[in-house]
Formats: structure tokens, C-alpha cells, sequence
């Protein structure tokens, strides 16, 4: 497969690796462009039949352009044929298969996440954050390593949720040592997410120590685990940690953060659920409660979006539950990051995510945005935070209140065991 002189962009370049049945054509204003500038107005062709001559004639235009990518991730993550850009499934309008992008304009897209700004809330400028409570989970490497270290480094006391007290002592030895300066703590807490049955244990040693809760951050994840991997009570791996068990966790600390926000100063006491852009290109509907066992086998990576998906549908709902409690609830896509997440995910997008991925400490400048900044209030009160901390439009249907409800209750009704 030969690519026509232009900027190679990170959706050809997994064209290109993965499979000869896609024809892109790339092209620019120029040659002198750097191929990965992202103010350069770029165009990606297939060669079929002519269509549009620009995205923003869309109104949904950022359903197209993910849309699109998800059908190109899917064919590198599967040894199956890829699937065919002119098939359009039910749920989908019939589109032109051909989209010119432009950045910056009107795009509040997938696009611009993959060249997004310069974040707005760093170690540099973010306030002291002595006499705070904060619980990070998922936090022995990765985003959220970065995340209680940037927190730690303002003196606050964090609390690092994990799995492996060896993985998590570890990263605490780390930044402690690298930040010799700090009045803050970092304290081990054991957390299982893939265990329904022993989280209530990890919030309560929690609540045994602490009176107050200032912002929790739902980091930890799962992605594109081994096929046919479950958790401890048989739900799908990602599905049950990136959703449920976080919703558990959630649940049992609910009680503190409401009291918490009754004497904290106003809209500073927040759940944040990290998702990810998985959720915007999960296949429609995203929860699919017809198959919720997954009888109806999906690939690890259609898996791991509806979970990501479900994350959002938690955060919009939570939003809703709460309302007048003064807590919160925002979720996020991060960005695109290579850490150990990615460590089971198929050799064509590791090669992918190394083209387009930042250091891991701008995925928690994301984070710290969604927790800390003060653009974030009750007006935007279950919305979605963009890399590297920008409030933008979410996927609307992941925000309909009646998905939202429905959704909440076949969750309640999983945990109700463990309660």
C-alpha cells in the first residue's frame, strides 16, 4: 500500500501498518508542513466515491470523525477482515466517505484531542493543597502516579488506592524521595475493583481514618485484557472494573463527600470518572442491555469502549442523583498515553498510540483540571473534560437522563450484594 506524498497522520499510519483494503490519500496546503503540525489543514481521502468537501458541513462532525476511527481501530485490534468504510450500521446516517479536517476551526472533535492546547492547570500554577483529602485510585503508576505526585508536590494528603501495596509503597518511596520539600502524605490504601466483595473493606479502612473528602478521582482501569477475562463474581473484566467496581467505591464514600461539601468552600468537593475517547467511538447504544453477559461475544476493544462509555453514563447520573448536595461530577478523556494500561493491546495500536501519545504527565494535568480548576461549577456540573483540561460537549446520548437512570439501576441492582 503506497501513501501519496503528505502528512502522515496517526489514522494512515494505522492503515498503513495493519491492513492493504484501506486507500487513504493524504494531503495538505504544502509540503513544508511538519507531519504531525497540528495547525495544518489536513484531508483524509478515501478512494471511492467523491463526497463532502469539508467536515464542518456536518453538524454532527465529531460523530463522523470518531465514528470512522472506531472502524479503523477495530481492524487492527481483530485478525478478521476490517471492516468495509462504505458499511454504515443501523444506528448510523449513511455518511460520504470523504472528510477533509481542519485544525484549529470549528471541530470540537476527536480530532483536535489528538493536538489538543496547552494545559491550564499545572504543579507550576496549581494552588497549595494542605488540610485536603484527596483518594487517587488506580494510582501506583501511570496517569495517576503522576497525578499524586503533582498533588503531593502542593502538600496535600492523598490517599494511593491500588491494587499491589508492593507496586504502590513503591511509587510512594519514589515521590517522596523526588520531592523532599513537601508537607503532604501519600497513604497506601488497598483496593480491589475487580472484587465487589472486599471493596466496602477498603472504603471503610478509608472512613476509619478520615472525616473528610475532598475529591475523588476514579483512575484506576482495565483495557483489552486476554479475552474472556472476568472479574471475581464473572462480570467482564473491564466492564466490572471500570464501572462497576468504581460505582461500588463511589457509593460507600458518597456519604463523606456530601458531608464534606456542607463546610468546603462551594463547588470544590467532586467525584472525577476517568474515561476515555473509547467512550465517544463506543458502538450504538454504548450499554447494550441485552447482552450485558456478553453471551453475544464483542471484541476486547468494542468491550473496553462500552466500558469507558458506561463511565460517562455514571458520572452524568451521579451529576443528577446529587444535585443540591454541592458535590461534583465530572468525567474525561485524559488523552493518549503509553503506560501500562496498554500493556495487553495489540502490537498495531501500541504502534499507534507511540505516533501520538504524550508524556503520561499531561493525562493527569487533564485530571487535575476536572478536580481542581475553577472553571468547573454547578453549571457544568456533569460535564466532560477534554486533554488537556477543557470543558467541551460530551456524546449526547451518553448524557439522556433515561439512559442515565436505566443504567443506575441495573447497576445498583448488581452491587445490592456487596452493600
Amino acid at each position: 500500500m503506497k501513501l501519496r506524498p503528505g502528512p502522515t497522520l496517526a489514522f494512515a499510519y494505522v492503515a498503513y501498518t495493519t491492513t492493504s483494503k484501506l486507500s487513504p490519500t493524504i494531503g495538505s496546503r504544502g509540503r513544508k508542513e511538519d507531519p504531525l503540525d497540528c495547525r495544518a489543514r489536513m484531508a483524509v481521502k478515501f478512494d471511492v466515491k467523491p463526497g463532502v468537501a469539508d467536515i464542518n458541513d456536518y453538524e454532527d462532525a465529531y460523530v463522523d470523525c470518531t465514528v470512522w476511527l472506531r472502524r479503523l481501530v477495530m481492524s487492527s485490534s481483530s485478525s478478521t477482515s476490517p471492516p468495509h468504510i462504505n458499511s454504515t450500521p443501523s444506528h448510523e446516517t449513511p455518511r460520504h466517505p470523504t472528510l477533509l479536517l481542519s485544525q484549529p476551526h470549528s471541530l470540537a472533535s476527536q480530532w483536535s484531542n489528538l493536538c489538543p492546547p496547552a494545559p491550564v492547570l499545572t504543579e507550576k500554577n496549581l494552588p497549595d493543597q494542605s488540610n485536603k483529602v484527596f483518594i487517587v485510585t488506580g494510582s501506583s503508576g501511570g496517569l495517576g502516579k503522576e497525578l499524586i505526585s503533582i498533588l503531593y508536590e502542593r502538600n496535600a494528603k492523598v490517599y494511593v488506592a491500588a491494587r499491589s501495596e508492593t507496586k504502590a509503597m513503591a511509587a510512594i518511596h519514589e515521590v517522596e524521595r523526588s520531592l523532599p520539600g513537601s508537607t503532604g502524605q501519600l497513604l497506601f490504601l488497598h483496593l480491589d475493583l475487580s472484587d465487589l466483595s472486599t471493596i466496602e473493606k477498603s472504603a471503610q479502612t478509608f472512613l476509619e481514618r478520615e472525616s473528610r473528602l475532598d475529591v475523588l478521582w476514579n483512575n484506576a482501569g482495565v483495557m483489552m485484557p486476554a479475552q474472556g477475562s472476568v472479574t471475581t463474581q464473572g462480570y467482564e473484566l473491564q466492564m466490572g472494573v471500570n464501572a462497576l467496581g468504581s460505582f461500588l467505591f463511589t457509593k460507600f464514600l458518597h456519604p463523606t463527600l456530601a458531608a464534606t461539601a456542607r463546610t468546603a468552600p462551594r463547588n470544590s468537593v467532586r467525584v472525577v470518572w476517568v474515561s476515555s475517547s473509547a467512550a465517544v467511538m463506543a458502538p450504538s447504544p454504548a450499554i447494550d442491555f441485552d447482552n450485558m453477559d456478553y453471551k453475544k461475544d464483542e471484541s476486547a476493544l468494542n468491550k473496553y469502549m462500552r466500558s469507558k462509555a458506561a463511565v460517562v453514563v455514571h458520572s452524568s447520573e451521579f451529576a443528577r442523583r446529587t444535585a443540591g448536595e454541592g458535590i461534583l461530577s465530572i468525567s474525561l478523556d485524559p488523552g493518549s498515553f503509553m503506560t501500562d494500561l496498554q500493556r495487553t493491546t495489540p502490537t498495531a495500536m501500541k504502534l499507534l498510540l507511540r505516533l501520538i501519545s504524550r508524556p503520561p504527565k499531561y493525562g493527569a494535568y487533564t485530571q487535575l483540571f476536572a478536580g481542581l480548576s475553577s472553571e468547573i461549577t454547578e453549571e457544568n456540573n456533569g460535564g466532560w473534560v477534554a486533554p488537556f483540561g477543557r470543558l467541551v460537549e460530551g456524546r449526547p446520548d451518553l448524557q439522556e437522563e433515561s439512559l442515565g437512570s436505566k443504567f443506575w439501576e441495573w447497576t445498583e441492582e448488581q452491587v445490592r450484594p456487596f452493600l
